[in-house]
């Protein structure tokens, strides 16, 4: 199956508010069963549409035969303790086209933006529980930030760094 990454536009909104649906309710619903209770499709659409145009974020999509297969965001960190950091706020793809280098694809593609926006590491959340995403993002090579956690919800997540740009002695 092939597959292409490419900018967001607004009219992928839709799309991507479903991929995001369809990953929260595969990974999150087995910690926090309500998860999905009030989602709203035609807001997360607007949501999504928006992000695309937002100035200082990174919207990419992958998609392939059947669509917008998945999607990442990537821009400034968020919270304390980042130091100018980057994030990737998020790496989506749909279940059905997990295992075919959709997300390491987009990984990498956000990754890049970051280090060619000159940000000198990417951190990224992930629920503490999601053993599989966090294979995932160890693989990519993030380490884990010991000890840095926030609550989401009834569930922790925790935080991991990538440096972007190797520093070097002078």
């Amino acid at each position: 199956m092939t597959f292409e990454i490419r900018s967001a536009t607004p009219a992928d909104g839709r799309a991507i508010a479903e991929v995001h649906k369809e990953t929260w309710a595969d990974t999150y619903s087995r910690w926090i069963p309500d998860v999905m209770d009030g989602y709203d499709l035609d807001r997360s659409t607007e949501n999504w549409a928006g992000i695309a145009t937002q100035e200082g974020s990174h919207l990419m999509v992958a998609e392939d035969d059947n669509g917008v297969a998945g999607f990442a965001v990537s821009g400034p960190a968020r919270g304390e303790g980042v130091d100018g950091a980057g994030e990737v706020y998020a790496v989506y793809v749909r279940p059905s086209r997990h295992g075919k280098g959709i997300g390491q694809a987009l990984m990498a593609d956000a990754l890049g933006w970051l280090a060619a926006a000159g940000y000198p590491e990417c951190i990224l959340w992930v629920a503490e529980p999601s053993t599989r995403t966090r294979r995932f993002y160890e693989h990519v090579g993030f380490v884990l930030d010991e000890g840095v956690t926030e609550p989401w919800r009834s569930i922790t997540t925790v935080r991991y760094r990538l440096p972007l740009v190797q520093q070097r002695d002078h």
